[in-house]
């Protein structure tokens, strides 16, 4: 699955090629499900993780957006651990662009891992970029809303946003399976996302993050 010039609705931009699943599977299926396009930019190889190598996560990451029946799958194969931060931002930058995203979703900036910080830094980057005039000329985007969401289960602080996954979690647990070289990573994400499920008396949700205030066109959106 590649970059065309189709918008989309919802993108996810992830440091390795699982963190979108990890982190926002049931939010991208919720979307899918409800007519809006999705999907993933995946910006590192993951080679330099415990597990795996990268022609096997590159493999396994298209085996997961096949399940999550993502529109648009991208990688940038950037050198895990040694991510160019001015080649990435460029490279993100024109796909915003290319795409003009509504909804951003990325790694919140208190990860432990040092790619999450640095993806989140160039996102922020990337879309401040994009939405220059004297860049883009008419093709400039709106800036887009972005939420982040965490892989960081133990440094996880109290989030913004609950997101009821409970109809999505069987295949969003399948799409973590695909990732079979880092079985021992994914292995208790919905236990996770049952904790949170509880603190909204459901059964699974994803938690999400916002630096910003969310705007609601009536008072209805907290009903």
């Amino acid at each position: 699955m590649l970059l065309t010039d189709d918008k989309i609705d919802v993108i996810v931009i992830g440091a390795h090629p699982d963190d979108a699943e990890i982190g926002a599977g049931g939010f991208l299926l919720s979307a899918k499900n409800n007519g809006y396009s999705t999907g993933i930019i995946s910006i590192s190889d993951g080679s330099a993780g415990v597990y795996g190598n990268s022609i096997q996560r590159l493999q396994e990451a298209e085996n997961a957006a096949a399940v999550l029946k993502i529109d648009i799958l991208q990688f940038l194969e950037m050198q895990d651990l040694n991510i160019n931060f001015e080649t990435t931002v460029q490279k993100l930058e024109n796909i915003l662009v290319s795409l003009r995203p509504r909804l951003i979703l990325t790694h919140c900036s208190e990860d432990w891992h040092p790619d999450h910080r640095q993806v989140w830094k160039m996102v922020d980057m990337a879309w401040a970029l994009a939405a220059r005039i004297s860049r883009h000329g008419k093709d400039h985007i709106e800036r887009p809303r972005i939420i982040h969401f965490s892989t960081d289960i133990l440094r996880t602080h109290k989030p913004d946003i609950l997101i009821d996954i409970s109809p999505y979690a069987e295949e969003k647990q399948q799409a973590l399976l695909c990732h079979v070289s880092q079985r021992e990573i994914v292995k208790n994400i919905l236990d996770f996302n049952a904790l949170w499920g509880s603190a909204i008396r459901t059964l699974y949700a994803e938690p999400f993050f916002t630096y910003e205030p969310l705007i609601l066109n009536s008072s209805l959106g907290l009903l």
